[in-house]
């Protein structure tokens, strides 16, 4: 609160409807709609893990990344 001071209420009605889906514009499932058409990779971090298990995700995507052929 000292640093940002405090969020808007018309900011924080709009992030509330992130979870309907019945709200036109951004939401969580347009979002996962968007990311399954990527053709590059995504990695996901969704599920409950520690700070270093997180890394460890982000340290093998970056590596397997490193490591696959590119198709020209």
């Amino acid at each position: 609160m000292k640093r940002f001071g405090q969020a808007k209420p018309e900011f924080l009605a709009w992030a509330a409807q992130h979870d309907d889906e019945e709200v036109p514009g951004r939401s969580w499932a347009t979002h996962q709609e968007w990311l399954s058409m990527l053709t590059s990779a995504v990695l996901k971090l969704d599920e409950d893990k520690s700070a270093t298990d997180r890394a460890r995700q982000v340290m093998d995507m970056v590596d397997e990344l490193n490591h696959t052929p590119s198709i020209i």
